[in-house]
């Protein structure tokens, strides 16, 4: 005879995110999870027990399992790191078999992050329930109506809308085929915050930068421009902590390598102006920096332009 698998509805709601720690791409949640099924063995009369509703909950869970002989749909969360923290759960038991479980949880989810686009990166979230058992006893299936993301999940740097929820066949947690639960957002970031933290004092940097083209004094423009390049090493310092550690180049690393290179080179171009000058030869020098009023922007925006067409 043909043997059916048990179909599980299974939900999730993301209702607080405790943490989300980029450099380690860790994210510290709390949600709940919800599985409902059917389980004829279970099936008992209100008379029985004078109630219409069995609700197992810390206090006699153990109960629960010891009536199902411990088959029921127990599952694991594949990118789990450390423990899971169940912080309430409780299981209801209807006459006909009808099994509602419900557990509030506390743990880090491990997640892989793409940062080459950041701070524009849109990154992804996934949470992966597993079934213990196999799918020929236990096969899930979305929930309808239950999953969410709470609004007041406290997320800041995050933008939390839209999500979405899949079930797969995998061969991950167990050696045989079982089902997983996938709850899956996107999340760009805020970007005003980065725009007036990075960009703002970037472009101020560059224009002040491009401001020495326009003084005579060669030693003045030296002066100027190498305190530029000391301000933007102490503007680079005080950013490191906000910076993912990644073991590739960033969108903003990038912006600020091209920065750093055409501000040393503005040093270097200043330097050799005033060299011409010390050897009597202020008219080329001259000749040269009035090309040079043009290069610097028309090239900053070649760089920049061909940056943000590599990354995008």
């Amino acid at each position: 005879m043909l043997h059916v698998p048990t179909e599980v509805q299974t939900g999730l709601k993301l209702q607080q995110i405790v943490m989300i720690d980029q450099s380690n791409e860790i994210m510290t949640a709390v949600g709940t999870i919800k599985l409902a099924w059917q389980d004829p063995k279970l099936a008992f009369s209100p008379d029985e027990c004078n109630c219409q509703v069995k609700e197992y909950t810390e206090n006699n869970f153990n109960q629960f399992l010891t009536e199902t002989g411990g088959d029921w749909p127990d599952f694991t969360f594949f990118n789990q790191q450390g423990n899971r923290w169940a912080l309430n759960r409780v299981v209801d038991v209807l006459p006909d078999g009808s099994v509602t479980y419900l557990e509030r949880f506390s743990t880090n989810f491990q997640l892989n992050f793409d940062f080459s686009q950041y701070p524009f990166d849109v990154e992804d979230f996934y949470i992966h329930a597993d079934m213990l058992y196999p799918e020929d006893r236990y096969v899930m299936v979305p929930m309808e109506g239950f999953s969410a993301i709470d609004p007041q999940h406290g997320e800041d740097e995050f933008i939390l809308t839209d999500f979405d929820t899949s079930v797969t066949s995998v061969i991950a947690s167990r050696v045989y085929p079982t089902s997983r639960f996938t709850f899956h957002f996107g999340a760009p970031r805020y970007q005003v915050y980065y725009f007036f933290r990075i960009f703002v004092p970037v472009l101020l940097i560059i224009l002040i930068s491009y401001i020495t083209f326009f003084l005579k004094d060669f030693t003045r423009r030296i002066e100027v421009a190498t305190g530029n390049v000391l301000l933007f090493i102490a503007f680079s310092w005080s950013l490191a902590e906000d910076y993912p550690r990644m073991g590739y180049l960033t969108f903003v690393d990038v912006i600020m390598a091209i920065t750093f290179m055409v501000n040393t080179l503005v040093v270097i171009y200043n330097v050799y102006l005033k060299w011409l000058e010390t050897h009597e030869k202020r008219e080329t020098a001259d000749r040269i920096d009035r090309v040079a009023d043009w290069v610097y922007p028309i090239g900053y925006v070649v760089l920049i332009g061909a940056t943000i067409a590599y990354f995008f």
